[in-house]
């Protein structure tokens, strides 16, 4: 290269610059050849790599589609695991559903059957409960409530589960029950001890109620508002067991608390305060009603005392007076054995058995009220009874002692009408009484059909005697020799019953002679007399009847007044 201008020129070259460049290609090529192999070996060496690296990549892929396919199992199980920890935690809720369903309705249930022991008339509840029973079962069930509560609250931060808060549940109820024995056991001691009936229900009495005393108008009210406020109380325990179901649910499901368990006890606190409220106006109301019954009672007691005084004399009195009518009977008797002579053997025969007969009678009424009257005393002795040493009245001892009394008045006069009308019958058949009264000649108290009726007031009254001394009267030897007497007199009624049939079938046959003579005097003649006759004997017989109604119906007034007279004359 030309250096001014830069263009190529030719140059001879010799043989020395064709050796040296020669020799400078020789050693060129010898570098490039050194290099040439330095790139091979390189090159052997990349694509060792290169191998390498394609037998790890071969590898990586062999590896990721093995990751792949780990995965995609992977994925599988952890989708049915998903779906079996779901139907696990459906199951799991279902479960804790029925559960909380269970113990609901097993609380709910114990609270309705509380309810209905209170309002069932015929149940007695805990017996011998006392307000501190009572006051006891109400705090027992607050503290109940309150744990009810606190288990809600555990539930909600899994502290709890629905095993637990059903036995609280069960604790309420169980303590709601509690408090509805006690409160009715309460009542029932009262009612008892007051001689009360045990409940009249809200609509009234009942049977047994209307024969037990009238429970105090104070006490009555008081009562009602007891069993109202426990009937609220126990509502209120139900109402908190259906709230604390719905946040069990609430909780179970993971749905926000609506607050109605926290509502439903707050209201059931308030009911139990209205209950102590209650509690206590009842034990002011019974104390009352209990001092104002032990004041009845002693005014009862000297009521009972007199009353039975009066039927130890009127038991006298009776006696008395059947010991002169027998006497009388005796003075009729001598007369008749002293005019045996002046009399006809007929009548005689009569006289003597109807004054036996009914001295008979006069003397087992006698023995009557003398068996009666001992009776009465040793009933009197047991008629009252002590607790804790004092003297407290039974309930029917007046109305027996005036049924005695009647007994006794009316055993008395029956017995004294009887020998009256035996004392004239006797009389009129030995022809010394004077006439007057029936068509025939004699008064009713001298008829037949009157000493039969006598007769029977007797055995009629020593019945009703025998019955009002076995009312409170007890089975010992001296009622049955009552009884044993009694059936004595009323042997003797047949005896005079008899003998007085005896009388008037003598009296017929004497007159039948007579009545056939007249008859055949006074024949009636033809068809229109004889229907007559006909008309005036059914008119006859109308009449008669007519008669026998209204004696009845009057007999049966009489009776009536005496039985339902308090104090008989």
């Amino acid at each position: 290269v030309n250096a001014s201008s830069g263009q190529p020129q030719k140059k001879e070259l010799t043989v020395n610059d064709l050796k040296v460049r020669l020799l400078k290609l020789q050693q060129l090529y010898k570098r490039e050849r050194e290099r040439s192999l330095k790139l091979e070996e390189q090159l052997k060496l990349k694509d060792a790599q290169i191998q390498k690296w394609k037998e790890a990549y071969a590898k990586l892929l062999m590896s990721n589609e093995a990751a792949n396919n780990e995965r995609q199992d992977l994925v599988e199980i952890n989708e049915e695991l998903s779906e079996k920890l779901e139907r696990l935690q459906e199951e799991r809720r279902d479960e804790r559903r029925q559960i909380t369903d269970r113990w609901q309705d097993s609380g709910e249930q114990s609270v309705r059957l509380a309810l209905a022991t209170l309002n069932n008339p015929t149940a007695t509840g805990k017996l011998g409960a006392l307000p501190a029973d009572v006051l006891d079962a109400r705090a027992a069930l607050g503290e109940r409530a309150e744990a009810l509560m606190a288990a809600l609250t555990e539930l909600r931060n899994g502290r709890c589960s629905t095993l637990e808060l059903g036995e609280r549940v069960r604790a309420v109820g169980d303590s709601t029950t509690l408090l509805v024995d006690n409160v009715k056991g309460l009542w029932c001691g009262v009612a008892a001890k007051g001689g009360y009936a045990h409940d009249e229900g809200e609509e009234g009495e009942g049977e047994e109620a209307a024969a037990a005393r009238a429970i105090p108008p104070a006490l009555e009210a008081a009562r009602r508002a007891l069993f109202a406020a426990t009937r609220h109380t126990a509502q209120g325990s139900e109402h908190l067991i259906a709230a604390a179901a719905s946040a069990a649910l609430e909780a179970i499901e993971g749905l926000p608390d609506s607050g109605s368990a926290g509502r439903s006890h707050a209201e059931l606190r308030s009911l139990l305060e209205a209950l102590l409220e209650g509690i206590e106006g009842f034990d002011r109301a019974a104390a009352q009603a209990a001092a104002e019954s032990d004041s009845a009672a002693a005014e009862a007691v000297e009521l009972d005392d007199t009353l039975t005084d009066r039927a130890s004399a009127e038991l006298a009195a009776a006696a008395k007076v059947i010991a002169d009518a027998a006497r009388t009977l005796l003075a009729t008797q001598a007369q008749t054995e002293a005019r045996s002579g002046q009399l006809t053997e007929l009548q005689s025969r009569i006289a003597g058995a109807i004054v036996a007969a009914a001295l008979a009678i006069a003397q087992a009424t006698a023995k009557l009220v003398e068996h009666a009257a001992v009776v009465q005393r040793e009933t009197a002795d047991s008629q009252t009874e002590t607790r804790d040493g004092q003297r407290f009245y039974k309930a029917d001892a007046s109305q027996w002692a005036r049924g005695l009394i009647s007994a006794a008045q009316n055993v008395a006069a029956e017995t004294q009408t009887l020998v009256w009308t035996a004392d004239s019958v006797c009389r009129a058949a030995t022809g010394d009484a004077e006439e007057g009264g029936d068509g025939d000649g004699r008064g009713w108290w001298m008829s037949d059909e009157g000493l039969v009726a006598a007769a029977q007031g007797v055995a009629e009254s020593t019945t009703q005697l025998v019955v009002a001394s076995r009312v409170r009267g007890s089975s010992g030897p001296s009622q049955q020799r009552l009884e044993t007497t009694a059936a004595s007199v009323s042997a003797a009624t047949k005896q005079l019953v008899e003998a007085a049939r005896a009388a008037a079938e003598a009296a017929e046959q004497r007159s039948t002679a007579a009545e056939a003579e007249a008859a055949s005097m006074a024949q009636i003649s033809g068809a229109v007399a004889r229907m007559k006759a006909v008309q005036e004997a059914k008119t006859n017989v109308l009449r008669l009847e007519k008669q026998l109604q209204q004696a009845r119906q009057s007999l049966f007034r009489i009776r009536e007044s005496d039985y339902h007279s308090s104090a008989p004359q």
